[in-house]
């Protein structure tokens, strides 16, 4: 092999090589997340629970909002969501790294931890995050999570009030 094949050969070899890392580590986690737009964006949906009891629950397509009073009674109010505040909740996800959290972070027993569920329905996909106070395993994304539930339910407060 004369010495510019040699070259071409280690050049290509190179080139190649990182082609191929950012081609299948960096562009198909890019390629897994595009079809998050707030375009198409369909319905969120919000659960709170504690064993068999919902503590709330609502569900931007229905407008339904259903949580438990003092008296234990069943309350369902319409809470309609402002396109201005999906987008602000949507952005909020997108700053916490929502769509890169795993789908389950649990550490205590369903009968006795409360549990909280987050879903986001796009036209082409949905993304579902179910977590309790007590998941262990992932204390780099809990402090994420709590702040995005409680963003989301500012936003609920906020249009239930108007």
């Amino acid at each position: 092999m004369n010495e510019k094949a040699k070259k071409i050969y280690l050049l290509t070899m190179i080139i190649g090589s990182f082609l191929i890392y950012m081609g299948y580590y960096y562009y198909t986690a890019y390629f897994k997340k595009m079809h998050y737009k707030m375009v198409e964006f369909d319905h969120l949906e919000v659960k709170f629970t504690k064993g068999n009891e919902v503590g709330y629950e609502y569900n931007s397509k229905t407008q339904e909002l259903r949580y438990r009073n003092n008296q234990d009674s069943l309350i369902i109010e319409k809470v309609t969501l402002t396109p201005e505040a999906i987008k602000e909740i949507h952005q909020k996800m997108w700053d916490l790294m929502y769509f890169d959290m795993p789908d389950q972070m649990i550490g205590g027993s369903q009968a006795t931890t409360p549990r909280f569920f987050i879903n986001m329905c796009y036209t082409q996909k949905c993304k579902s995050i179910t977590w309790d106070e007590q998941a262990a395993e992932k204390p780099q994304y809990m402090e994420r999570v709590r702040e995005l539930k409680n963003f989301i339910e500012s936003k609920i407060e906020e249009s239930e009030k108007k």
